[in-house]
């Protein structure tokens, strides 16, 4: 595979090479030599340059000592030149320049170096921008030297970096450790402008999706005054550089820039998310210039969103569902690597959430519930957290239960789960639909069924419970089979609850808008009051009338005064027609409910008999013994006797009838 080489064409003794296997590389030198360098050579910490000549000066780059020369860099560096250095009779072990820190650091000083001695340097995406950012520092310009260093590596980034995607890549992942010098020299916006609109411009010929080709050569698209070509060479005499073409024929052109032709190995192109894989490798900052450049090229608000997906699932422990051990780790805080780990990805989730499309249906609620969980474990701003709660609202008719089981973080907070959160979020979406539309039910059955979830958990108060329970209007549910099914695991799970707390929970369902698997279900339970009971029984009768008139239509699941309720379909299949089976059936099963309800007050009344009975002979007990102590008398039993006499002979017919009684009996 050819490779695009750039070499300097001030001297003879400038030479062209491949470097060291870079796609993109340039070998430029310095357009005068200097003879008193012979080679650079390096012992232990410190480099110094082999010649006849002493070195005169000294220059530490962070922990590297240079031993080098005054005139190479004072004839090409500005920055040294405003230097009083010590003279040659002065004796002094220190350096005379201290570098603490330096773009690039040693090996890029170590190249500038052999550029100030007319060495050739080998300049490719990797190295580019740090040789840039330093020429910058040292004041390389053209006022000391004709294409001087800052001319070429500018030259190098213009005519092979940015018109190459994948050697911009490379440049801004290498711009990551130099900062605020690649700000300063403007080469992160260049190459963020440069892959924005290489973004919206389509894929480049020659990307697959997974690499890159980033062998090209640079063409004549038109005459110029300033290039002359000559033979397989494109000689650039204003800037000092030769391009040498490759002889390779399978190239095809890909488009115009600044006067010169990209050329790249043809390919079938790509799909519109060719770019995804090679744009989340880049750091936030980075990332959010392109994006925002992107999207003011108005970029369809979609791919955007999958965009910050992708790199969401790259960058963010997105796929974790609980978050309890990642919690755990970063409230410890105890490594400096977990505690910058934090502010990364607290950074991250930061400029992700100002990144997201104002456009609705961009990106998952799924998506958008995952990272308002890492925003409540990372301590994200509270504006930030609002603004996803917001959004979660808004896309909560496509959401899972799964999505609202966000963990309660905050410290001294009662739950498990934070069911504060959910109710704001079933505000937000209540403020932004229509009255009619909330009545389709599936925010209804989200809600249930999320009170079901939580309902097992022992720290979750009844107020909590009742106010998300009440968030939704009546119409948001088709039928209460989910809500009771809440309560029920509710009372369940928390056995308890006093009588006043139990009917306060049963009176958030409407007893006629069960089906008849939930009536008949509660009315065997026995968790619910047994004022509750009744009531499902009523509900139960009342249905059965209409239906037996013929007055029932419908196809709901329970009628409220005369109106009938549509069907819940998870809940049960509460399709209540008018054949004769299931009037039969309806009918069969009101009586045994009568029966059970006539059971229950037969039961009712022995026990209210049995208690007056207890309270009666309680009453009597100290008059009764009296009057058996009366009667066991002598007196009283004479007294008996006599009026038994008197009464035989007023009566002898009756007297003589008695005594044949007791014969016959005897």
């Amino acid at each position: 595979m050819k490779k695009s080489v750039f070499s300097s064409m001030g001297s003879q003794d400038s030479v062209c090479g491949s470097g060291d296997g870079a796609d993109l590389r340039a070998v430029v030198s310095s357009s005068k030599r200097m003879v008193v360098a012979e080679s650079f050579e390096r012992e232990g910490n410190s480099w110094f340059v082999n010649s006849h000549i002493p070195t005169d000066l000294t220059i530490k780059v962070e922990d590297v000592t240079f031993l080098l020369h005054k005139y190479p860099l004072l004839s090409r560096c500005g920055y040294f030149n405003r230097f009083n250095f010590k003279g040659a009779n002065q004796t002094d072990d220190g350096p005379d320049v201290v570098f603490e820190t330096f773009p690039g650091g040693p090996e890029a000083f170590v190249l500038i170096a052999r550029f100030c001695y007319g060495f050739p340097i080998d300049l490719n995406p990797e190295n580019a921008p740090a040789i840039r950012c330093a020429a910058e520092i040292l004041e390389m310009t053209s006022a000391l030297e004709d294409h001087n260093l800052i001319t070429r590596s500018e030259s190098f980034l213009a005519l092979a970096v940015f018109p190459s995607w994948a050697a911009s890549l490379t440049v801004l992942k290498a711009c990551e450790s130099l900062f605020p010098w690649a700000e300063t020299s403007q080469i992160v916006r260049r190459c963020c402008d440069s892959i924005s609109k290489r973004v919206c411009d389509g894929p480049p010929i020659g990307h697959d999706g997974l690499e890159h080709t980033t062998t090209a050569r640079l063409t004549l698209n038109e005459p110029s005054s300033w290039l002359a070509k000559v033979g397989p060479t494109i000689m650039c005499p204003t800037i000092g550089l030769s391009i040498v073409e490759p002889t390779t024929s399978s190239y095809n052109s890909v488009g115009p820039i600044n006067g010169l032709t990209l050329v790249g190995l043809s390919s079938e192109p790509s799909t519109a998310l060719w770019w995804f894989d090679d744009v989340v490798r880049l750091r936030i900052d980075h990332f959010s210039r392109i994006l925002t450049s992107i999207k003011s090229k108005l970029m369809d608000p979609k791919i955007i969103g999958q965009c910050i997906t992708h790199y969401a699932k790259f960058w963010l422990p997105i796929t974790e569902t609980s978050g309890s051990e990642l919690q755990l780790r970063i409230q410890s805080g105890a490594d400096k690597e977990i505690n910058w780990e934090k502010k990364e990805e607290k950074a991250i989730i930061e400029s992700l959430v100002g990144l997201l499309p104002q456009e609705r249906g961009c990106v998952s609620c799924a998506f958008l519930s995952s990272l308002l969980r890492l925003s409540m474990i990372f301590s994200v701003a509270p504006a930030l957290v609002t603004d996803l709660e917001k959004r979660v609202g808004y896309a909560l008719e496509e959401a899972e239960i799964k999505d609202l089981l966000i963990p309660s973080y905050n410290d001294g907070d009662g739950g498990g789960y934070d069911v504060d959160i959910v109710h704001r979020i079933a505000e937000y979406y209540l403020m932004q639909v229509e009255g009619d539309h909330v009545g389709k039910g599936a925010v209804g059955r989200l809600i249930d069924g999320y009170l079901a979830e939580v309902a097992g958990d022992h720290d979750l108060s009844v107020a909590k419970f009742q106010t998300l329970a009440e968030v939704l209007p009546a119409t948001a549910r088709l039928c209460d089979d989910g809500l009771y099914r809440a309560i029920d695991t509710y009372l369940k799970s928390h056995p308890s609850l006093s009588e006043h707390e139990r009917r306060r929970l049963c009176k958030l369902m409407d007893c006629q808008r069960l089906s008849p698997d939930a009536c008949m279900h509660a009315a065997q339970n026995e968790r619910l009051p047994l004022r509750t009971v009744v009531q499902v029984l009523y509900a139960e009768q009342a249905k059965f009338r209409v239906a037996y008139h013929g007055k029932d239509k419908g196809h709901g699941c329970g009628e409220t005064q005369g109106s009938p309720v549509p069907v819940d379909k998870e809940v049960g299949k509460c399709n209540c027609s008018s054949t004769k089976r299931e009037v039969k059936a309806i009918k069969a099963e009101i009586e045994r409910m009568k029966a059970k309800l006539s059971e229950l007050q037969h039961d009712y009344s022995e026990l209210q008999h049995e208690c007056t009975r207890l309270n009666k002979h309680k009453n009597l007990s100290v008059w009764g013994f009296g009057w058996r102590k009366l009667k066991n008398s002598a007196l009283f039993q004479g007294k008996m006797y006599l009026d038994q006499i008197n009464e035989t002979q007023e009566n002898p017919v009756c007297s003589q009838q008695e005594r044949r009684r007791r014969a016959s009996v005897s």
